[in-house]
């Protein structure tokens, strides 16, 4: 055997083993990778300011949307009678949510849930928590206003779509799945902290 090759057989570069210091940097740096690419694109365009304190509601459909990868709620919100009202309807159809925000600290809270009152909050394999708001963003650039709402594409999971234009967006990545040129965008991010007392979804 060659020097050269005496030498790349026991070097510590061939094996990526135990002894080696470079072991599991290559997930590491995918890891800040998707997580850089994330912070990126998380959109301004519209004010998002939404905060769930989920130990006074630990049994909602909002807990079990962030802890659970493939599963995704929609949020809305009202006031009724003076307490504002988390609305959660969950894209498999197992029954809608009306939560009554009791406490003055979740009253004080002015929220702000994108373009017009509605994300959609969830898990991903790649990118963990994530939300998007509810709103096409094709049509609002194309039509300059609000009112194309995003619903669940029944017949393939972790898919909207948009009834006026027919576009779908996969909630896995945010892409546009039917894209025809390189003006359509994907779904406007916001993005997601979960603490031990708070889901915070923010821009």
């Amino acid at each position: 055997m060659s020097r050269s090759k005496t030498i790349l057989a026991h070097s510590p570069f061939r094996r990526w083993g135990a002894y080696s210091p470079f072991r599991g940097w290559g997930a590491l740096a995918l890891l800040l990778l998707f997580s850089c690419h994330a912070e990126e694109n998380i959109s301004h365009k519209y004010l998002c300011r939404f905060a769930f304190t989920y130990g006074l509601h630990p049994t909602s459909k909002l807990v079990t949307a962030v802890k659970n990868p493939g599963y995704f709620v929609s949020v809305s919100m009202g006031r009724v009678n003076g307490l504002q009202h988390v609305y959660v309807s969950p894209a498999d159809g197992t029954g809608d949510e009306d939560i009554a925000l009791t406490t003055e600290p979740e009253n004080s809270i002015t929220y702000e849930l994108g373009a017009y009152n509605g994300i959609l909050l969830g898990s991903t394999n790649f990118s963990g928590p994530t939300a998007f708001d509810q709103q096409c963003p094709n049509c609002l650039e194309q039509y300059g206003r609000v009112g194309f709402p995003l619903t669940w594409v029944t017949a393939k999971a972790l898919s909207v779509e948009c009834k006026k234009c027919g576009r779908t967006y996969s909630l896995e990545t945010g892409a546009l799945e039917n894209k025809k040129n390189n003006s359509e965008q994907g779904l406007l991010r916001y993005k997601v902290s979960v603490n031990a007392k708070q889901i915070v979804v923010s821009n």
